[in-house]
């Protein structure tokens, strides 16, 4: 429940939008969030909140107030280092971030993206036939991990052994949002060898010539 309150002071709340709990179910703890006020404390974390569209959006346009070379979930970079090195798009701040994402702009241009789309449903209908034929299959692995981890590493120009640990990886960077707790530990047993195979994908010359 939500902790005791003046009415001077900013609302307290005792929610863990990092449990277990909330990822499965998020929407009642949204709720609860919204009708605390457009800025509120969360007690277990120490780090104030906010969870409505007005306050989201404003501090999403304001680098100047809410940085994002900090870091852009409760970990403050200035004050403890990341566990991996910094998104030099995601977590970066104008001039850097500009000049990066005018590049990416380029990159992810209309154009080059409705050159993906035959392609793209190339391999949809294939995957989608060959579900078919089996008549019972696993909707995860099976289909919501097997269509992006073969159209978007493709499309990006990488090698086929190995894209496995696009999925590791990727959980490990969603939990270094949140707390060092338990699902982080987690996600980071296998950490060395998922990080050195996404650092060789990284250099130029491992990258398929003509793709993005």
């Amino acid at each position: 429940m939500d902790l005791p309150q003046t009415s001077n002071a900013i609302p307290r709340s005792d929610i863990d939008p990092f449990s277990d709990a909330f990822l499965t179910d998020p929407y009642r703890d949204h709720e609860r969030m919204r009708s605390l006020g457009p800025v509120f404390f969360l007690e277990r974390y120490g780090v104030h909140a906010m969870a409505r569209h007005a306050e989201v959006s404003a501090a999403l346009t304001d680098w100047q107030t809410y940085s994002s070379a900090r870091g852009v979930g409760i970990q403050d970079f200035a004050k403890e280092p990341p566990w991996r090195p910094k998104s030099i798009l995601l977590e970066a701040d104008p001039p850097l971030h500009d000049r990066t994402r005018k590049i990416q702009a380029r990159v992810l241009s209309p154009g080059a993206m409705r050159a993906l789309r035959e392609p793209f449903k190339a391999k949809a209908a294939a995957l989608a036939d060959a579900l078919v034929a089996k008549r019972r299959f696993d909707a995860v692995p099976d289909l919501a991990e097997a269509f992006p981890l073969s159209v978007f590493p493709d499309a990006v120009g990488i090698r086929e052994d190995g894209r496995e640990q696009l999925l590791p990886f990727s959980t490990m960077v969603f939990n270094s949002f949140g707390p060092q707790n338990e699902r982080f530990k987690q996600s980071l047993r296998d950490a060395e060898k998922v990080v050195a195979w996404i650092n060789e994908q990284c250099k130029r010359e491992s990258l398929a010539p003509g793709r993005l």
